[in-house]
């Protein structure tokens, strides 16, 4: 049997594997290859082969043409969805670089994945005491600053999906830990243009959060700036504030949002 350069683990779902053999055939081939020449590179059942072929022509994923299987149009969505995240990293990085030269204190973008805020960049203070936080982190949204901040951003029915039952499991006492109280702090959120946590993921933390735009309107990732302390005087709250609300409106102004209220 033809292996891929990615070999897939044989505990994945036999029918999603070979759905992405296919996918990897049809890429790495120097010519869009026909039915028979899938069919010997990977030693697929015919009736396997056509199936899953006719699948991944209907979501647009794969291609034919004069009888040759090549990569579909969807695709470039799933690209410019990739790129639209590797653009946003350089721009926080950006910013982040410029706010750093005002305040001491570290910086995190992240995007939301179901019910999780999963952290993609940040920029360190140069504190010894500093947050612990690292790209590819992911914490439960409702305890988080970046959470609360993309969460206040879905509609009812998105974020009943993602909440259907009313306890939330707490990471300290703190932790916010029902649906309706959750409910309460986003409103919260949209009245302020900013979120805000005080030790509920982590004890001796409190974040600042504010939503970044893209050029569409849509939001899809959040700023944040976190303290690694239980309670931060006032001067550094404001200050901490004030950046993540400026920053996350420099990001999404570079990312193409235009705000009518909009000013640096």
């Amino acid at each position: 049997m033809a292996e891929t350069p990615n070999s897939l683990n044989s505990s994945l779902t036999p029918a999603v594997s070979s759905a992405v053999r296919i996918l990897d055939a049809i890429s790495a081939s120097a010519r869009p290859p026909t039915f028979s020449e899938l069919q010997l590179q990977l030693d697929l059942p015919k009736s396997s082969l056509s199936r899953l072929l006719q699948t991944l022509m209907g979501v647009q994923l794969v291609e034919v043409q004069q009888g040759r299987y090549q990569i579909g149009t969807r695709v470039l969505d799933y690209y410019a969805s990739y790129s639209r995240r590797l653009d946003v990293i350089a721009v926080f990085q950006r910013v982040a670089d410029e706010i750093g030269e005002r305040i001491d204190e570290t910086m995190q973008l992240a995007q939301l994945q179901g019910s999780e805020a999963v952290f993609l960049a940040r920029r360190d203070c140069r504190r010894l005491i500093r947050p612990a936080a690292f790209p590819g982190r992911r914490v439960p949204a409702h305890a988080t600053a970046v959470g609360k901040a993309l969460l206040a951003h879905l509609s009812a029915s998105e974020f009943a999906v993602l909440y259907p039952d009313e306890a939330l499991p707490a990471l300290t006492p703190s932790t916010i830990t029902s649906r309706r109280a959750l409910q309460d702090a986003l409103q919260t959120v949209r009245q302020d243009g900013y979120a805000q946590t005080r030790q509920e993921s982590t004890l001796n933390l409190c974040c600042f959060s504010s939503p970044i735009y893209e050029a569409s309107g849509r939001v899809s990732f959040a700023l944040s700036i976190c303290l690694a302390t239980e309670n931060p005087s006032p001067e550094r709250r404001e200050a901490a504030t004030c950046s993540v609300l400026l920053g996350a409106q420099s990001i999404s102004h570079a990312l193409g949002y235009r705000d009518p209220d909009y000013s640096l």
